[in-house]
């Protein structure tokens, strides 16, 4: 703590008033620092002028300093003694490096008491003082004054080096990277015995200035203590661990809620519920859980199967309701033994959320299956598994049949001025009859209020799924065979949904139960296995020993030809040339992405194989189907994996090394291999019996299928009808499943090619295709590259088939499309299970297709 005097004479350039008395002013100026505070005060007592601190214009140390007078008076002899000033101090508080008697700089700050950052006007300041403390005068602070009072100033030092005699009090303000500290504890003088400052060597005179240290041993020091971080305090450990403690008392009640035995649930076959169990099921998963084990241990503890189907009620498709309840209840069969242990739980458009957040276990819902849902879901921003779909809902007008025409043809003038449709608002209708028609002509709503504004006039044409109208009191209204009823159902589709079960990306087992649930479902329509209550664990008596097996859905519920006439109508349809079209794939979806990353850099997997520099590729030739390395699907699975490798190399097919197993150990998936073609769903997962091989999940991703067999073997004996479907297999333990792109990738690269067939695309035109952008902009071009090399389906097949042996015929191997002429009613094609009833029962409907009514 320092005390100024200043004295001044007439000066123009500092405002003095050249009174020959000198004027003695009061200051005070406070630096906020730890707890240290500097205080001056006038010997003056007639005239106290306080410093005024609020705006003081700023120079290089954040002091305003007045021009310095060209000559520097010596301090008078007779000035007042540091006794008297150390008894005018007051409140002094100092930091603990101040009981050692040093000074310590402090960081720089400005007028307004903010600090002057590195870099900042202060840096350039600071060289201003350095030239200071080398004798010279920084014009920059000439008429600035530290007061309102006239010639009241500070002096200052900069200077390098250890504090000592003449030093100012206030060492080191503007000086950057010292503490913020103020040290005033030993008697200091600015001037030598000679009369010269000591900083710079000049001559003193007025003003003159005099700092002294005061070390008063009555008054008391304070030490600076830190402050250390709340929870460091001892309130702070205390209310840490009282909060601690009610955390885990509410961890505690919480985990007996979740994982008791919802005992009551389920009991009523069928029964719908609004509020389902909230027990969490399987890990791992990109969301916090409560429970770490698989969600067929979370199942089968709990008793009761959470699925998630349509409020087909609201939807006006209650008949599809009990189809998809039926669906459930072979999935429950099949893991408790028992179809009634199932609770239908009511989704609408949270129906994702409600799966992400462990509400359900599975979605049977109707949920159209799309390539874009799988890899980023937009409601939740997560990743889902979608099986093979479980119906294929083609979309037709219904309604007055001239008006279905002119909705068939697009014409809106003319005749068709009156056209007004209504139709069941999903948002892929919603896309199709917003490109088709104004705005107008079309309204959108629930099923059941389209179907009463059709009804009454409102509109004069009803567009939705056929469940739905079949589903309807419409069906009144319609002559299935003649199509001469009230209402006139058109023959052409405008769209076909491909509806699919969805469970969480990360649990591959619960997705393979549940596919194989479906799978052995339309097997056994095949096979003649159905509805056998003395084999049904469920009512034969046996106990139920926990272990999964796909017959115990048929025994208990019914095969896929029951459960589909029982709900959906005994519709069939058969061709005469025996074979339908199969090759399928699920639409694209909404293609743009502005932030998907790319995969190459997130899929350790796919990383793997780019920075090998090759895609090694397994080709299973199966010897009881008797396949070679000449046979058509052999060289169909070698133009696919050389397509893998154009999209991941960009347009380098010989990147793929390909070889041929005669022999598979089905147990594991090959090491050796990054993709795997020849095989079947069948023979990694399940085996004639039904049951779910374990473990296999662990090993095996299966993906789409790219061809199926014209014939099929069952405990040994080869038949006829729709046989193996060859599929994609990739390695499940390569990389975390959570992690996983590249099986997605495989999958839109088949996709691509189906979808060229569609939209008549194939090597002449290759640009058409779209980009592709959610697998980041890395591989935004794959389906052009790949159709660029490969071509579409057709191109594929016929180039494979003319360079193989002949043996197999084309069969069933036809992209089937998403528009055109389609059944108007749900209907079973019995060609493709080979369970066609006998022909003299059939009507002929078209050229070369008959249609039966039939009881299965």
């Amino acid at each position: 703590m320092a005390q100024a005097k200043s004295n001044s004479q007439d000066d123009p350039a500092t405002g003095a008033t050249g009174d020959p008395a000198s004027e003695e002013a009061h200051a005070e100026a406070r630096q906020a620092i730890e707890l240290g505070k500097i205080r001056a005060k006038s010997e003056h007592p007639d005239e106290p002028a306080p410093l005024d601190l609020k705006d003081p214009p700023p120079s290089a140390d954040g002091i305003s300093l007045p021009e310095t007078p060209d000559k520097v008076q010596p301090l008078p002899a007779d000035q007042t003694p540091p006794e008297e000033q150390q008894k005018q101090l007051e409140g002094i508080q100092t930091v603990e490096e101040l009981e050692k008697k040093k000074y310590k700089s402090t960081e720089a700050f400005k007028g307004d008491g903010e600090d002057v950052k590195p870099g900042s006007k202060g840096d350039e300041e600071d060289a201003k003082q350095s030239s200071r403390t080398n004798g010279e005068v920084d014009s920059s602070t000439k008429g600035t004054s530290l007061s309102d009072g006239p010639g009241e100033v500070v002096n200052e030092h900069d200077g390098p080096g250890p504090l000592g005699p003449g030093a100012h009090a206030i060492e080191g303000i503007g000086t950057p990277g010292m503490d913020n500290e103020l040290a005033a504890q030993s008697q200091v003088s600015t001037v030598n015995a000679a009369g010269e400052d000591l900083a710079t060597g000049v001559p003193t005179g007025d003003p003159q200035v005099a700092a002294y240290l005061v070390d008063d041993p009555g008054v008391p020091v304070a030490e600076v203590m830190p402050i250390m971080p709340f929870f460091q305090r001892k309130e702070g450990r205390r209310t840490v661990a009282v909060v601690g403690v009610l955390l885990s008392a509410l961890a505690i009640l919480l985990g007996v809620f979740l994982t008791k035995n919802n005992k009551g649930q389920g009991e009523d076959e069928g029964q719908l519920s609004e509020f389902p169990s909230l027990l969490p099921t399987d890990l791992p998963s990109s969301m916090p859980s409560f429970d770490a084990r698989s969600t067929l241990a979370i199942v089968q503890d709990r008793g009761v199967l959470n699925c998630g189907v349509e409020d087909t009620v609201e939807g006006g498709a209650v008949q599809f309701g009990e189809y998809t309840g039926d669906l459930c209840r072979q999935v429950a069969a099949n893991v408790l033994g028992d179809p009634g242990k199932v609770n239908l739980v009511k989704v609408g458009a949270d129906r994702f959320e409600r799966l992400h957040g462990r509400d359900v276990d599975l979605l049977i819902a109707g949920e159209e299956s799309t390539m874009a849902k799988a890899v980023r879901e937009p409601t939740t921003g997560g990743t889902f598994l979608f099986g093979y779909p479980y119906y294929g809902a083609t979309v037709h007008y219904i309604g007055l049949q001239k008006y279905v025409q002119c909705a068939v043809e697009q014409k809106r003038f003319g005749e068709c001025k009156d056209l007004s449709i209504c139709a069941y608002d999903t948002s892929d209708i919603r896309d199709l009859m917003t490109a088709f028609f104004p705005g107008p002509f079309v309204q959108f709503g629930p099923f059941p209020e389209m179907e009463k504004s059709l009804k009454n006039g409102t509109c004069n044409v009803l567009l939705s799924d056929t469940y739905r109208i079949y589903g309807s009191s419409l069906q009144e209204d319609i002559d299935i065979l003649t199509n001469s009823g009230k209402y006139f159902v058109s023959d052409f589709h405008i769209a076909r949904k491909q509806l699919g079960q969805v469970t969480r990306f990360e649990d591959g087992e619960w997705f393979n139960i549940v596919e194989g649930t479906r799978h052995w479902s339309a097997k056994a329509f095949q096979f003649g296995i159905g509805k056998d209550d003395s084999s049904c664990p469920a009512t034969n008596g046996d106990e139920f020993d926990g272990s999964v097996n796909f017959f115990n859905g048929v025994y208990c519920v019914g095969n896929y030809g029951e459960i589909f006439q029982r709900s959906l109508g005994s519709h069939v349809i058969g061709v005469s040339s025996r074979y339908i079209t199969m090759v399928d794939a699920v639409k694209f979806g909404p293609l743009t992405c502005d932030d998907c990353e790319n995969i190459i850099d997130t899929d350790p997997y796919l990383r793997e194989i780019v920075d090998a520099g090759k895609l090694k590729c397994g080709i299973y030739l199966d010897p009881l189907l008797n396949i070679t390395t000449t046979s058509v699907s052999t060289l169909i699975a070698e133009q696919l994996c050389r397509a893998i490798a154009v999209a991941i190399f960009q347009g380098k097919p010989n990147a793929a090394e390909i070889s041929y197993l005669e022999e598979m150990d089905f147990s594991k998936f090959p090491d050796e291999f990054d993709v795997m073609l020849g095989m079947s769903w069948e023979d990694a997962m399940s085996n004639d019996e039904g049951d779910l091989l374990p473990r296999r999940a662990d090993e095996w991703a299966p993906s789409i299928a790219y061809f199926f067999h014209d014939k099929y073997m069952y405990k040994g004996i080869k038949n006829i009808g729709v046989g193996k479907a060859d599929i994609f297999m990739t390695n499940a333990k390569r990389a975390p499943r959570n992690a996983q792109r590249f099986p997605f990738l495989v999958l839109a690269i088949f996709m691509a090619i189906v979808d060229a067939q569609r939209r008549g695309i194939s090597r002449a035109n290759f640009n058409k295709m779209p980009l592709i952008e959610f697998f980041g902009e890395g591989l935004s071009f794959i389906g052009r590259d790949v159709v660029a090399f490969a071509g579409n389906y057709d191109d594929i097949f016929e180039e494979a088939y003319a360079k193989s042996d002949g043996l197999i015929e084309r069969g069933w191997n036809t992209v089937l499309p998403n528009s055109g002429r389609a059944p108007r009613m749900p209907t079973m094609f019995c060609d493709n299970l080979g369970v066609c009833p006998p022909a003299e029962f059939a009507f002929d409907i078209a050229p070369g297709a008959y249609y039966w009514n039939w009881e299965y």
